[in-house]
């Protein structure tokens, strides 16, 4: 008639088991993102590899270390500034003399 407390424990670690998996799965697609190096897609994924990381951690139980590499990935990505490119050097100019 009504659930036992084993059917419920295990829908709750069934439900948490999944929404860890779906987060592990967005820090995941963050960390594509800034791996891919396009300078609006680092901070997009920089900011989802944070949210995710620490609502895995909160939400899902997720493992400790999980939770320190998103954060340093999602820092880094942050404060990550791309590359420009070196100014050209100008051309030597040679001096011609004056008639």
């Amino acid at each position: 008639m009504y659930p036992g407390i084993v059917e419920i424990v295990g829908a709750t670690l069934l439900t948490m088991g999944i929404v860890g998996l779906v987060f592990a799965i967005l820090v995941i697609i963050g960390s594509v993102l800034v791996y891919i190096g396009v300078p609006g897609r680092v901070k997009a994924g920089s900011i989802l590899g944070l949210v995710f990381g620490i609502l895995s951690f909160i939400i899902g139980g997720g493992f400790f270390i999980g939770l320190i590499l998103a954060l340093i990935g999602g820092v880094l990505g942050l404060l990550w500034k791309p590359r420009t490119p070196p100014a050209p050097t100008p051309a030597p100019t040679t001096a011609t003399p004056q008639v």
